[in-house]
């Protein structure tokens, strides 16, 4: 009796600190108060520290001794409604918080209610990784900067000869430096920007090398005006909002490889006819896509349709399509056995876009076709679709392998293609060039025409779409008016286990664990994980397993995302940074981290405790059972005898 009540303290005990545990782990891993930055109110987890001040900036940060060497990421915010001044050596003491034996790391950094903001010095953001990183460590910056309405006072070369594997730059803030004298003598393999607009000035010579770059726009049409030429060896273009495919001057650079489009119109025919060159390109409509819309992409291999159901007949005019994106909630039975077929007969690789609500047995095998995890669907092998009754093993429940499809290159399109490797600046075409000057020549003209009579109202209508920020009455509403997503390469670049977010809403991104990744994206992502999301714009990122939308604090309304991957709800940073400061106000950072491990402490003492305790209970207890056992049988025995 006394063994089972032990036996069951012992359980009860073991059970209750397993939930503590598991409790305190979590915890562990949510962030927590911490002091890592003299001088910011600061969050730590195990994968990352984020610090927010409203004060004035130091010559140079001082990091704190314990938070030293711990974190793959770092993010900063800076929200002081003051004059800031960045100098060279500023953000330089952020390498110190960062995991000496890291291979992975990320620094964010956000600039918001600023009344004046100086970075004085070239190549700011040079310093803030570790000095003795591996060769091989992924380096990520994202810089962030809102205030479209002071005198740009920066450095022209602020990011002159800056070395990092991505770089995404969302800015309001009018930078004095062209692209050119902004990137001289950098090197960066993906770059993304958005949010405003960035001068290139193809006369001035460039030294960088640019790999990937991305721009997210938004305009009624697709013109050398809003998206200039720009000196990297592949562009990507987001074009938001578009609704005139019928432009003079397209931006059918020699370097533009893909373009992402969203509509709330219907996509005409030969609506991409001066694209000839795209390989890569992806629509969104609000409305239908015209049959003939894609007529002319004879280069076209990978097509990606999204919240719109696309008639399957402009797959004929698509000779080298590879790889084909698509809603196949949109289709039918019939329409997706086609799709099916068109995989299974080694023609095309087709991925399903599902909302996760139905599990077919066309998305099944689709998704096993391209290497992700398939859902468990029922009776395919009594499929009315004969390539999937074909393709099912009933006795491994399972699909079988389809044939080989290769893209232009020899690459395998069920994988996903290998980032290219740059050595060298790129040089801009001469053929570019005379589009570039053809543009200038006609701004110019614009420019004089508008001096007299109702000039000044057609250039108004003219910089709308292409300073879209601009127009908004206050710096806290321009957030992200362009609704747009990182590329394949930058979510590649970092891992699963680091969460990628913005800056914005820091309370509500503190518990999120990320994903990230786009339509480009899914060139570069691994198939096993599935459709990555893609987002990192804005003022909150909230990251999934590929599904994001966007909305802005714009007076025009909710805008929907041209890819439909991510949502990104924008908010005001004056009400994380206030929600911040007063939570650490009501609880010290040091008691709460000392109060987790001392209850760990007393948790792992008792139960061992309670387990010595009831080992010694046992052993007393068969030694006496082992004593009393055999006197018994002594006066028994004597018994029998004096009985005979």
């Amino acid at each position: 009796m006394l063994r089972t009540a032990f036996l069951s303290l012992i359980l009860i005990v073991s059970f209750s600190s397993a939930a503590l545990l598991r409790k305190s782990i979590s915890r562990r891993q949510d962030q927590t108060y911490c002091q890592a930055i003299e001088g910011f109110d600061c969050k730590c987890s195990s994968y990352r520290v984020t610090c927010s001040t409203d004060r004035e900036l130091p010559q140079a940060l001082s990091v704190l001794q314990q938070e030293k060497q711990k974190y793959p990421s770092v993010e900063l915010l800076i929200n002081g409604e003051r004059d800031q001044h960045v100098y060279e050596h500023t953000f330089e003491p952020v390498k110190q918080l960062f995991k000496s034996d890291g291979d992975n790391f990320e620094f964010r950094i956000k600039f918001e209610k600023f009344t004046a903001l100086h970075l004085h010095s070239p190549g700011t953001f040079n310093k803030v990784f570790p000095d003795d990183a591996p060769a091989t460590a992924r380096k990520n910056l994202a810089v962030e900067i809102y205030n479209p309405q002071v005198q740009p006072n920066d450095n022209v070369n602020l990011f002159a000869n800056l070395n990092v594997d991505s770089l995404e730059l969302y800015v309001t803030y009018p930078f004095r430096g062209t692209f050119q004298q902004l990137f001289t003598g950098a090197n960066v393999k993906y770059l993304r920007l958005s949010g405003g607009d960035i001068r290139s000035d193809p006369s001035q010579p460039f030294t960088g090398n640019i790999g990937r770059l991305e721009l997210a726009k938004q305009g009624n049409q697709l013109t050398t005006q809003i998206f200039p030429i720009y000196p990297a060896h592949e562009l990507i273009i987001n074009a938001y909002y578009v609704s005139d495919f019928n432009s003079d001057n397209p931006p059918n650079y020699s370097n533009l490889g893909e373009l992402r489009v969203y509509s709330q119109e219907r996509i005409p025919a030969n609506a991409f006819r001066h694209f000839p060159n795209l390989h890569t390109l992806s629509v969104t409509s609000e409305k239908d896509i015209d049959p003939h819309a894609f007529d002319g992409l004879n280069k076209l291999e990978k097509l990606t349709i999204k919240d719109t159901k696309a008639s399957l007949d402009l797959l004929n005019n698509l000779p080298n399509l590879k790889e084909l994106e698509v809603s196949l909630e949109k289709f039918d039975e019939r329409e997706q056995c086609e799709l099916v077929d068109k995989t299974a007969s080694g023609k095309i690789v087709v991925q399903g876009i599902s909302s996760g609500r139905d599990c077919t047995c066309a998305a099944s095998y689709l998704d096993s076709a391209s290497g992700r995890y398939p859902c468990d669907a029922q009776d395919c092998d009594r499929s009315s679709c004969a390539a999937i009754q074909t393709n099912y093993d009933a006795q491994e429940r399972k699909f079988k392998s389809p044939p080989a499809i290769q893209r232009a290159d020899g690459s395998d399109a069920f994988r996903q293609r290998e980032p290219k490797v740059y050595s060298g600046a790129y040089q801009i075409s001469h053929q570019d060039l005379e589009k570039s000057q053809q543009q200038a020549s006609a701004q110019s003209h614009d420019q004089s025409h508008s001096q007299g009579g109702d000039g000044d109202h057609s250039q108004h209508q003219s910089d709308h779409h292409y300073h879209p920020e601009y127009q908004s009455s206050s710096y806290s509403q321009s957030n992200d008016n362009i609704p747009g997503k990182k590329t394949d390469y930058y979510s590649s670049a970092i891992p699963n286990d680091l969460p990628q977010t913005s800056l914005t809403n820091m309370d509500e991104r503190n518990n999120e664990r990320s994903q990230v990744p786009s339509d480009y994206l899914t060139d570069y992502e691994n198939p096993n994980q599935g459709e990555a999301g893609q987002g990192a714009e804005g003022n909150n990122n909230q990251e999934g397993d590929g599904n994001e939308n966007r909305q802005d604090g714009e007076s025009s309304g909710t805008r929907q995302e041209g890819d439909g991957h991510a949502h990104h709800q924008a908010a005001d940073g004056n009400q994380s940074t206030d929600a911040l400061s007063d939570d650490a106000t009501e609880v010290p950072p040091t008691t709460k981290r000392k109060l987790g491990w001392l209850s760990i402490g007393l948790i792992i003492a008792a139960v061992v405790g309670l387990l010595l305790v009831g080992l010694i209970i046992l052993i007393i207890r068969r030694r006496s059972a082992a004593g009393y056992s055999t006197t018994a049988t002594s006066e028994h025995g004597a018994a029998q005898t004096a009985k005979a």
